[in-house]
């Protein structure tokens, strides 16, 4: 049974993020993007080249074969805008690792935060997971994974209304 969710890149208005929901362990996978692009990824990631409405479909197969519910489709609406300015002379500078992460993951920063910065944690169906305040004055920030389940998450560093970077992260056993 095909099922699939999607995120829009906040950064980047035509990057969006799959996230395949299917269900009774399907084995492969077949994704149609409606602008021509396809993949055969359990979780692609895509770039449209232009704003519009797509009708993205999934579809899957097990040993079983397919049934009448092995393809889902649904609009996708891509648009010119965004919805947060980066600061790029930070963001290249900014190290999030290690990735895979297992127990802890480090923020690393090219000199000592002096503004007020936050750390944002979303889990693949966009619930927000956890938030942490990062100390002042600190170059590297240690944070324990220990409590949050295995599985893909979206991260957010902020300053004031400034996003300093974004990205996905993995926590593994």
């Amino acid at each position: 049974m095909a099922n699939f969710r999607y995120d829009i890149d906040t950064l980047n208005g035509k990057q969006v993020y799959f996230t395949d929901l299917s269900y009774f362990e399907p084995g492969t996978w077949s994704w149609e993007f409606g602008d021509g692009g396809v993949s055969q990824d359990t979780c692609p990631i895509h770039n449209y080249a232009a704003a519009g409405i797509y009708e993205v479909c999934l579809s899957v197969s097990n040993d079983n074969g397919t049934s009448p519910y092995s393809t889902f489709c649904q609009d996708v609406e891509i648009t010119d805008t965004t919805t947060s300015v980066i600061n790029t002379s930070l963001e290249n500078t900014i190290n999030v690792f290690p990735n895979p992460a297992k127990d802890y993951l480090t923020i690393a920063f090219p000199d000592p935060i002096r503004e007020a910065t936050t750390w944002q944690l979303y889990n693949e169906l966009g619930e927000e997971v956890r938030v942490l305040a990062l100390a002042q004055g600190i170059q590297n920030h240690k944070i324990s994974l220990e409590a949050l389940p295995n599985g893909l998450y979206f991260y957010t560093l902020k300053t004031n209304d400034e996003t300093l970077k974004s990205g996905r992260m993995i926590k593994i056993e």
